[in-house]
């Protein structure tokens, strides 16, 4: 039982999820049960399980509320009723999409940082250290020569420059 929300459509044999004109992967799923009350199920279900139910509802509807007001897309599925220890229950899917504007957008407001592109051209950066720094760097590493690591067992690492995210910059 496919439930769209945001208007999404679902792709049955691929995890892409089309709204509109633009294709969604799947980022997230949320999943959770719903006691189904029928005649049956409702004397096996206490009135303490319901009420729970009920105010799980009302706090799962308000967090839903919030993820489509940041502007994520939601989706819904659900699963029939499945007979579990003498017990009804049905298994809801929520399946959550960030758009690419919203993944920026965040990037931007936790200032994370991305990795700069190489410019063809440039010549490499080095750093060379002061005499001074150099010659007690030396020292230091004469004193501890037998914790010395083999390059071959563990290569230095490259330089990689990065900066942080600005949807203005989106070259670099």
């Amino acid at each position: 039982m496919d439930q769209p929300l945001n208007n999404a459509h679902t792709n049955a044999h691929t995890d892409v999820t089309h709204t509109h004109t633009h294709a969604h992967t799947i980022d997230y799923v949320l999943v959770y049960r719903t006691i189904t009350t029928t005649a049956t199920t409702t004397t096996t279900a206490t009135i303490e399980e319901l009420e729970e139910e009920k105010r799980n509802d009302g706090w799962r509807k308000n967090f839903e509320e919030e993820l489509c007001r940041e502007g994520l897309v939601l989706q819904r599925d659900g699963l029939d009723q499945h007979q579990h220890h003498a017990q009804n229950f049905s298994m809801r899917f929520v399946k959550i999409h960030a758009p690419f504007e919203v993944c920026t957008r965040y990037a931007e407001i936790l200032k994370l940082r991305m990795p700069m592109k190489e410019f063809p051209g440039l010549p490499p950066l080095e750093f060379s250290p002061p005499a001074m720094l150099q010659d007690m760097t030396d020292c230091v590493s004469r004193v501890f020569n037998f914790v010395r690591l083999s390059p071959s067992i563990f290569p230095p690492k490259n330089r990689h420059f990065t900066a942080v995210y600005t949807r203005d910059k989106d070259y670099l």
